[in-house]
């Protein structure tokens, strides 16, 4: 009797301690979130722990950016001159998250800048932010000038600054944190920065030209870390990623899988489209010489996919392509039929007859858009890769979050998917026929189509 009133009163002591913890861990919760006004929920946060988080972003300057490690705590930084090039003056290194394209929002991170000696040390974030040459940039800087720790809005002309209310500088010091805030109400026009002191900012500005846009971090030319960031914003989000920078590889390129072996099982049997079923638009696919032929056509008004059957999860997929008639393609992976209209959605491995020339990147059909779109001069062994007038070996593997190409044995896209919400782990392999674009009616070969599945 004696031993279960003791165990009852170790008891009930355990849930007064573990009760008064919760207590503190919503009250500690609740501090964390003051200031984010009603209606707002936490969209996004990042503590860059892992080497794939830079998946999440874009950059105007990929070689400056990477994940690094100081005294066991990881950080996005940026350090080295940057090679980018703006059409207008504004700054240098900037990487774009591509979460979502935001309105209104508060942004809370902590900085770090680097820079051991200069005038002018500084750090910037960047939001609404809809072209390089169209968006907002708050730039915190150690001194004020005409030109130095502003708002600043570029509009196809050099930045120009906009706060009604600013400091004489900011202290960055040397090694040390700082936590910064940005707020932005775009119907009130209404923009409010903190610095250190979450209660009363540093600098504000009212302007309406810029809705909806992206959020970014860097500096104008200077070297800085970026951690724990956290984005609060109301409603739904649209999920569309910039494509004017390119994101950037997480580690050095994978050579080519093996693409042959007992473990490879043909998905095409060379005479018929057993297995197969066209889905959308009107394009025809038939079966030649031990290829399949994909075929637009003039009234044709959306793209067409023939898609597997069987859905596929983890794989190394390889085939050989060829145009015979010039048009955009692309390869359906992890894809499905939307609820409603029944249109395909899904990750795509486009096939690129343009100028452009970004075979082997990845896109999201009616989705978010590109994700690897290849862009800049670091990409361009990687356009080249595709030959117009011959058969391509192309190869993708998909592996949980990881998503890797080669088109003629050249690594192209290299990509974790960190969308919680968007990311797909299984759906149909489809090969697309474009509808046809600028007159442009494709026609395409498919050959040697097979799979070895693979576990996560």
């Amino acid at each position: 009797m004696i031993k279960s009133k003791r165990i009852k009163t170790v008891l009930a002591m355990a849930v007064l301690v573990l009760t008064g913890f919760a207590s503190s861990l919503t009250a500690c919760g609740s501090a964390q979130a003051g200031g984010i006004p009603d209606g707002y929920r936490l969209v996004y946060s990042q503590d860059f722990e892992t080497p794939q988080s830079l998946n999440d972003f874009v950059f105007a300057n990929p070689d400056n950016w990477s994940v690094t490690q100081n005294n066991g705590n990881g950080a996005l930084e940026f350090a080295g001159d940057s090679k980018y090039k703006p059409t207008v003056r504004s700054p240098l290194n900037i990487a774009l998250l591509t979460h979502r394209r935001m309105g209104d929002f508060v942004l809370e991170c902590d900085m770090l800048q680097t820079r051991t000696s200069c005038g002018y040390r500084d750090m910037c974030l960047f939001f609404n932010f809809q072209a390089p040459d169209k968006y907002y940039y708050c730039q915190m800087a150690t001194q004020t000038d005409d030109r130095e720790n502003n708002i600043f809005i570029v509009n196809t002309n050099p930045g120009m600054k906009i706060a009604n209310k600013t400091s004489q500088g900011v202290e960055w010091g040397q090694g040390k944190w700082h936590k910064v805030r940005l707020a932005r109400d775009c119907k009130a026009g209404k923009i409010e920065i903190f610095y250190d002191n979450m209660n009363t900012p540093i600098m504000t500005a009212n302007d309406t030209t810029f809705k909806e846009g992206w959020i970014g971090f860097g500096s104008f030319d200077d070297t800085g870390r970026i951690d724990n960031i956290k984005i609060y914003a109301p409603g739904e989000l649209k999920a569309w990623r910039p494509r004017c920078f390119p994101s950037k590889p997480v580690a050095k390129a994978d050579p080519q899988p093996k693409i042959d072996g007992k473990d490879f099982k043909p998905l095409f049997d060379g005479e018929s489209l057993k297995g197969w079923k066209p889905l959308n638009g009107t394009a025809k696919f038939t079966v030649e010489d031990s290829c399949i032929v994909g075929s637009s056509h003039a009234l044709q008004k959306i793209n067409t996919y023939l898609s597997t059957k069987k859905p596929y999860s983890d794989f190394i997929f390889a085939f050989d392509v060829k145009y015979e008639k010039f048009g955009n393609s692309g390869i359906q992976i992890r894809s499905r039929q939307r609820e409603g209209d029944r249109l395909v959605t899904g990750y795509q491995i486009e096939i690129d007859d343009s100028e452009r020339k970004w075979t082997g990147g990845l896109f999201e059909e009616r989705g978010r858009g590109w994700m690897t779109p290849l862009v800049g001069d670091g990409q361009a062994k990687q356009r080249d890769a595709f030959k117009l007038d011959a058969w391509n070996t192309i190869v993708i593997k998909a592996q949980g979050k990881h998503i890797q190409t080669w088109v003629n044995g050249m690594p192209i896209a290299d990509y974790y998917d960190n969308d919680r919400q968007l990311a797909a782990s299984e759906g149909f392999i489809g090969l697309q026929v474009h509808w046809p674009v600028k007159g442009r009616m494709g026609e395409l070969r498919w050959r040697n189509l097979r799979i070895k599945e693979l576990k996560d």
